[in-house]
């Protein structure tokens, strides 16, 4: 996963946490492959979110026909717990990244 990828699902969380629509209702990875879908409105105090594990994501004796995904349910602050934890692996990687530099 690319940093623009981590920052884009900052802002997607972010916007949900906030209650606001995100720009889009389902953001969609490539490597890994995984996804993050919005079930119901932006609004509503519980939001509901799918994860969706693909391809290398999925388990080893995963059923080809199978989806593979984990339905969340959080509230705004947990939200923004979720975006506070994905900034601070985004920092941890910037500083040892500097470390090689």
């Amino acid at each position: 996963m690319t940093i623009n990828e981590v920052q884009e699902i900052i802002g997607w969380f972010d916007k949900l946490s906030l209650g606001q629509e995100p720009q889009y209702r389902f953001l969609t990875f490539i490597e890994p492959n995984i996804s993050f879908k919005l079930l119901n409105e932006p609004y509503e105090k519980n939001k509901a979110i799918r994860i969706k594990f693909d391809l290398e994501c999925r388990p080893k004796k995963a059923k080809k026909q199978k989806e593979y995904y984990v339905d969340m349910f959080s509230d705004d602050a947990a939200l923004f717990a979720v975006k506070k934890g994905f900034e601070a692996e985004l920092e941890a990687l910037a500083k040892t990244m500097n470390n090689f530099f």
